[in-house]
């Protein structure tokens, strides 16, 4: 179930079923619904849904109920995002290349929603999770992710597990009361903890240990982030506070499908997309924000915002604004 309204919401009963269904196959990423004839006129959903930075989090309870991913409705609505399911109660199962994978409370699965996938409930009351993000959000290869983790069962006590969860669940519960700027931390820190979750996940599946080598990528990352202001902000820079050479920190980056001036271009567009939207930030010119995200060239700011968001950077904020004053 990748998307639904902001906010809370129930479903109920065969018409309650009816509009799930046609709300979820009209998404921007959508899913055919499904159910048991017997079970579609009790069927009950309840759920509260927001959006934390470039996160959707979706907690729901419901009856039992099947969602699929098929080819067409890639082909209606494709998106390069990931789905991560966290179980509460009740069991599931994820279905993939002719393969299918429990999911049981207490454990949760990834699953890339640009590919094919069915979401089906075996118990007649579940809880859980669902947390969609873009590929490139989580910093991590997505042909690893396909071959060493996509739809399987992981358990949530594993390493980092037990500090991620109860994030991911308060950032949904007062989504409402952080600013954009705070909102969008939140998710940068969650996202950082998901992708120690997963490497270690892959290593384990694959027999590769080399947690220090991503924990540099995750300081480096931290570092250019405090450091967007600066603009001789570099590779060089980076490597020289991090006491390593400039090839053996790319490497590292390109190991997880990345590069450094790629990282801090995207931050700095990313502070820039964040405060555009913030009212906090409403009387400052796009050209002071771009100035103190590290650019130093407008006309260069506009075009790669606009490469990288496919609007400009003024329109952005006219939108954001009718969106908050809403």
């Amino acid at each position: 179930m990748p998307q639904l309204p902001l906010g809370s919401a129930e479903f109920s009963g065969l018409e309650g079923f009816d509009a799930l269904r046609e709300t979820l196959w009209n998404q921007p990423v959508p899913v055919r619904l499904d159910a048991p004839q017997s079970a579609v006129a009790d069927f009950v959903l309840r759920s509260r849904s927001s959006q934390c930075g470039p996160m959707e989090l979706l907690q729901f309870a419901t009856t039992s109920l099947e969602c699929v991913r098929s080819a067409s409705a890639i082909r209606r609505g494709d998106a390069d995002l990931y789905g991560l399911y966290v179980q509460f109660e009740g069991g599931t199962f994820i279905e993939r290349d002719d393969q299918r994978e429990s999911l049981g409370p207490g454990e949760m699965a990834l699953v890339d929603l640009g590919r094919p996938f069915a979401d089906v409930h075996a118990s007649v009351d579940v809880s859980r999770m669902l947390v969609t993000f873009p590929h490139d959000a989580l910093g991590l290869s997505p042909d690893r992710i396909a071959s060493g983790l996509a739809g399987r069962a992981l358990p949530v006590a594993h390493g980092v597990g037990p500090l991620l969860v109860p994030l991911l669940c308060a950032m949904n519960e007062h989504a409402d009361a952080l600013s954009p700027g705070d909102a969008e931390q939140a998710a940068r820190n969650s996202l950082d903890l998901l992708s120690v979750f997963l490497s270690e996940a892959l290593d384990d599946a694959t027999g590769r240990h080399d947690a220090t080598r991503r924990s540099l990528v995750l300081r480096a990352t931290a570092y250019v982030r405090r450091h967007l202001a600066d603009p001789d902000l570099s590779p060089s820079v980076i490597a020289a506070v991090h006491h390593v050479s400039v090839r053996s920190l790319q490497k590292l980056f390109a190991d997880q499908g990345l590069t450094v001036a790629g990282v801090i271009r995207r931050e700095r567009l990313e502070q820039c997309r964040r405060r555009l939207e913030d009212p906090a930030h409403a009387e400052s010119s796009i050209t002071e924000i771009a100035y103190r995200a590290g650019f130093r060239d407008s006309a260069h700011f506009s075009r790669a915002f606009k490469a990288a968001y496919g609007t400009s950077p003024r329109e952005h904020r006219i939108v954001a604004a009718v969106r908050t004053n809403a």
